[in-house]
């Protein structure tokens, strides 16, 4: 028999993913921490709390509770999708795609396991695979999948050009260098190296990691306009300008 979740306990839930979806990220851990005392085996809180720890950047802890949610929960597709992007963030690649395809297998039309689809497949070099994927999740939830905008490499190049304008002219010579980065996805070697995660610059552009890689095709998937693209842009460029750590990484 499945356990009834109380009213007040629901609502409590529905307000930690208001502040995780406005960013409040330490707001939803504290209230998490705080409802974790009285409901430690909530499995509902329990994943939210991994979510909002992984987005705070401790993927270590997130992934010993999503484990262990996997395992009491093995039916559970929404668990398996989160545990399946915690292992791809921790560069364990074929177990996250072990993971995700035993999801798919409990849940064939779950939108956000197909988002997640065209996510590793982009990172397997397989641009089509992915268009394919997105075009499913969208398919099933065109709400939360919209169609990509179009920013072609001029389109790019353009912005790139009239946001170096504004900058000092030493900013300007290594600006030269960064624009590169902003064409291609990231090889997984450089990512290891970077030890950062393969999901951030595909849904943070802004971010308290040096997030100095803006594709083209994340650029695509963030669905924003020009005007937002530019001043994100603007502000990782001179982000990335000021760390001491910008050059050694470029190279």
């Amino acid at each position: 028999m499945t356990k009834t979740i109380p009213e007040s306990l629901l609502e409590a839930l529905a307000y930690i993913e208001n502040l995780l979806n406005d960013g409040q990220i330490g707001q939803a851990l504290s209230f998490c921490e705080q409802l974790l005392v009285s409901h430690p085996q909530e499995k509902e809180l329990l994943l939210l709390y991994a979510i909002a720890l992984q987005i705070k950047g401790e993927r270590k802890e997130s992934l010993n509770i999503l484990q262990k949610l996997a395992k009491s929960n093995a039916d559970s597709s929404e668990i398996w999708n989160h545990y399946a992007l915690i292992l791809f963030e921790e560069h364990r690649f074929e177990e996250a795609h072990r993971t995700l395809q035993y999801s798919l297998e409990l849940d064939p039309k779950n939108p956000f396991a197909w988002w997640l689809k065209s996510i590793f497949r982009t990172f397997q070099h397989d641009p089509q695979g992915s268009e394919r994927a997105y075009l499913y999740a969208r398919w099933l939830e065109p709400e939360s999948y919209p169609p990509y905008p179009s920013f072609s490499e001029s389109d790019l190049l353009s912005i790139f050009e009239s946001i170096k304008e504004e900058l000092s002219e030493k900013q300007q010579e290594i600006c030269a260098m960064l624009f590169w980065n902003v064409l291609e996805i990231p090889t997984i070697s450089h990512l290891e190296q970077l030890q950062t995660s393969p999901i951030i610059p595909l849904i943070f552009l802004e971010s308290t990691q040096m997030t100095i890689h803006i594709f083209r095709q994340n650029i695509r998937r963030l669905g924003i306009e020009e005007e937002t693209l530019s001043g994100i842009l603007k502000e990782e460029l001179i982000m990335a300008l000021e760390n001491s750590h910008f050059n050694t990484i470029l190279a």
